[in-house]
């Protein structure tokens, strides 16, 4: 793995906890229409060492808002790009210049965690090997996420 301050995988130095701390990342720009349930599901997950970051890119709608409502929860963070730096700048900011965490999952503002356990499960076969640098799980997409969570089904690894 490159010896870099942001690089994720099981080489990282865990945090104070034991655990690696895991930076759930969420850029967006003008979806005050999914965001508070986006970061909702980033905050009900289970793992004990987690961090939300949304990094708002210069939005003009009420995405903001909404975010800063919800920042009596300490795990939140969330800062605002004043102008527009761009979707993949946006993204390379919140890896390189606020991801605090060991591993970091992206997460869209208009994507949702259905399972709250997914980062801790995720977490749980990265500690398996230490050769494993990545993991991921199923998506659901569109009308499949309405029909699982009608079944009341989560998400598997």
């Amino acid at each position: 793995m490159p010896d870099h301050p942001h690089a994720t995988g099981s080489t990282a130095a865990p945090s104070g906890s034991g655990r690696p701390k895991v930076s759930i990342l969420i850029p967006v720009h003008d979806q005050e229409r999914w965001i508070e349930d986006c970061v909702r599901s980033a905050l009900s997950q289970s793992y004990p060492d987690l961090e939300v970051v949304v990094s708002d890119n210069a939005s003009t709608d009420r995405t903001g808002q909404i975010v800063t409502a919800l920042l009596g929860d300490r795990r939140l963070r969330y800062a605002r790009n004043e102008t527009d730096i761009g979707r993949v700048r946006n993204y390379r900011r919140l890896v390189h210049e606020l991801a605090r965490g060991d591993w970091v999952l992206m997460l869209d503002g208009d994507d949702l965690l259905l399972d709250e356990h997914y980062v801790s499960k995720a977490m749980e076969l990265a500690a398996f090997d230490p050769e494993v640098v990545l993991v991921f799980g199923k998506m659901l997409q569109g009308s499949s996420v309405h029909s699982a969570e009608a079944r009341n089904e989560r998400c598997q690894l």
